[in-house]
């Protein structure tokens, strides 16, 4: 089995952002070294050297409950049975060094953003991960 894999999910839309390049470029120069994967709405056509795209239906694609349930789904798990672990790169975010490998041997099964209340995010009742 393979140690991890670095998941890009892809939005509807037909090009990436401004943004979205500089973080993928990030993502290219600190993690290049691992299995690169752009999980993408079905039929999309969307390429780049160093990374294999897999698709999913487009329910799953257009918003972050969308995304939530594509990740909730028995399927997306079994695309990515060869590893042990994923990272769920998110295109609004930035990499800036390669620990990745160390986090995986940590053993634990999730790392996320605390999610805090604010007027910023109303929907947050009580501090928990993201």
């Amino acid at each position: 089995m393979t140690s991890v894999a670095v998941v890009v999910p892809l939005s509807t839309r037909a090009s990436l952002t401004a943004d979205e390049e500089i973080s993928l470029r990030h993502l290219e120069h600190f993690l290049g070294k691992y299995d690169k994967y752009f999980v993408a709405p079905e039929g999309m056509s969307f390429a780049r050297p160093g990374f294999e795209t897999t698709f999913f239906p487009g329910k799953y694609f257009g918003s972050a409950s969308a995304h939530g349930r594509l990740q909730f789904s028995e399927g997306f798990y079994a695309r990515f049975e060869a590893y042990k672990y994923i990272l769920m790169y998110h295109l609004d975010s930035l990499v800036l060094s390669d620990q990745l490998a160390k986090w995986c041997e940590t053993g634990l099964d999730l790392i996320g953003p605390p999610w805090l209340p604010s007027d910023h995010s109303p929907w947050v009742k009580r501090p928990q991960v993201g």
